[in-house]
C-alpha cells in the first residue's frame, strides 16, 4: 500500500530521523492541527456559557482524556492518498518548501483506515473518542487522509516504513539542499523534484541517485 507523508524541513532533525530510521513519528491526538480530534459530535458541558471556543475545546478534551483511558494512550499517524495536492504542499510541507515521502506501508496496511468525512454529527454520538478519530468534518476532505490509529503510546510511538521516493519541493530553501540531497544519496533513497506549473499541473522529476549534489551544481554551471 503506497501513501504520502508531507513534511516541513524544520526542524531538520525530524526529517533526518524519518529518513535514517525509516520511520514516522505518531503524535498524540492533541498534537494534531484539528482541534476537534476525538471530539467531533461530542457535547461539551457548559459550552453555552460564553467561554472562548479554544478554552471550551481544551477543557472538553482534558475531560475526555481523564475519563477515557484509550484516548489518553492513543496515537495517530496521518497520510494522504496522493502527492499532487497544492493545498497539502502548502499546509504540511512548509508552505511548499518542504518534502513529501512516498512510502510503502504494506506491513501495516491491515491497521490503516481511510478517514470518513461527515457533515451530520448525529451518527458520531454513540462512538467512543478513539472511534471518532477515524472521522473528520467534510471541510477537511481535500486531504484524502488515511490514518493508523493505535492505543498503545509506547509500542506505537513510531511507525516503520519503506521509503519509495523522496519528493523535494522545487521551492526548497537552498540551505537545505546539500544536507537533504546528500543524506538521500548516501541512504540510497530515490530523489525527485516536485513542482507545479503555472497551470496548476503537478510535476515530478527523478534525479540520478549516484550523482553528488555538488557535482550537479558544477554540471549546471558548465
Amino acid at each position: 500500500m503506497q501513501l504520502y507523508k508531507f513534511m516541513s524541513l524544520e526542524p531538520f532533525e525530524h526529517v533526518a530521523d524519518a529518513l535514517l530510521g525509516r520511520r514516522l513519528y505518531c503524535p498524540k491526538p492533541d498534537q494534531l492541527n484539528d482541534p476537534l480530534e476525538g471530539m467531533l459530535g461530542h457535547h461539551i458541558e457548559g459550552a453555552e456559557g460564553g467561554k472562548p471556543l479554544d478554552d471550551q475545546l481544551r477543557a472538553g478534551f482534558v475531560s475526555m482524556i481523564e475519563t477515557d483511558r484509550d484516548l489518553a494512550r492513543a496515537r495517530v499517524c496521518c497520510f494522504s492518498a496522493r502527492p499532487d495536492s497544492m493545498q497539502m504542499w502548502s499546509y504540511y510541507a512548509g508552505g511548499q518548501k518542504g518534502l513529501c515521502l512516498e512510502v510503502d506501508v504494506s506491513g501495516s496496511e491491515s491497521r490503516i483506515i481511510k478517514v470518513e468525512y461527515v457533515d451530520d454529527m448525529a451518527a458520531l454520538k454513540t462512538k467512543s473518542p478513539v472511534e471518532r478519530l477515524a472521522f473528520k468534518h467534510s471541510t477537511w476532505k481535500h486531504e484524502q487522509e488515511y490514518r493508523l490509529i493505535t492505543v498503545d503510546e509506547t509500542k506505537h510511538k513510531f511507525l516503520p516504513i519503506k521509503i519509495n521516493s523522496v519528493l523535494i519541493s522545487a521551492s526548497t530553501d537552498p540551505s537545505f539542499n546539500l544536507p537533504l540531497f546528500e543524506l538521500c544519496r548516501h541512504l540510497g533513497l530515490p530523489r525527485e523534484i516536485a513542482t507545479f506549473s503555472t497551470l496548476g499541473e503537478f510535476r515530478r522529476f527523478r534525479l540520478r541517485p549516484d550523482v553528488p549534489f555538488h557535482e550537479r551544481l558544477r554540471a549546471k554551471d558548465n
